[in-house]
């Protein structure tokens, strides 16, 4: 189907949840990280945290945890789960029973059913590894494996700079230790 609704639902206490709020929690479930469900989505991690910190003070119970400051990671919730579970539910729903007039829609603006909806990044994560490269892009990866990538190229760079894993060059003059003072062991 090529045609695509950007469905948001509003409850009446200002609980908010749509597509791109419902992407951010597919991505904290698929990847358990916030900053990388960010990159996955073409947002900041302060945009991303933004909503979130959103949904926990909207939905009546945190729907997303962190871990710990500096430990990294975050964790849907069973309350998170269940959003996310009954938006998309509506979702499909909506597709589902509209099914007839989204192809008429489709029809009239000349669109081609078989096309692929035209679903924008930050409002639903896509398998990246899935995504067909148009002709002159390079492969894009998921987060964690571009991560994975950019550590051992930086890796590879360092050794070959000289450069010791403790940040340390390998021609540089280790620190001795200085003299002892008096009355220390």
């Amino acid at each position: 189907m090529a045609i695509w609704a950007f469905i948001s639902l509003t409850a009446a206490n200002g609980a908010n949840i749509g597509c791109s709020r419902a992407a951010a929690l597919e991505g904290i479930a698929r990847y358990g990280s916030i900053t990388m469900t960010a990159e996955a989505m073409g947002l900041s991690f302060q945009q991303v945290w933004s909503a979130i910190g959103d949904m926990n003070k909207e939905f009546g119970e945190v729907v997303v945890t962190r871990r710990g400051r500096g430990s990294g990671g975050a964790r849907l919730t069973p309350r998170g789960e269940e959003v996310l579970r009954a938006f998309r539910a509506v979702e499909n729903t909506i597709y589902n029973v509209c099914s007839k007039e989204l192809e008429l829609l489709e029809k009239l603006a000349g669109e081609n059913p078989a096309a692929p909806r035209p679903i924008d990044h930050w409002a639903r994560l896509e398998d990246p590894k899935s995504w067909k490269l148009q002709k002159g892009q390079t492969k894009t990866s998921d987060p964690a494996d571009k991560r994975a990538a950019q550590k051992k190229q930086t890796k590879k760079k360092n050794a070959a700079y000289g450069v010791l894993s403790s940040g340390r060059h390998a021609n540089s003059p280790q620190k001795k230790p200085g003299p002892k003072k008096k009355g220390t062991q």
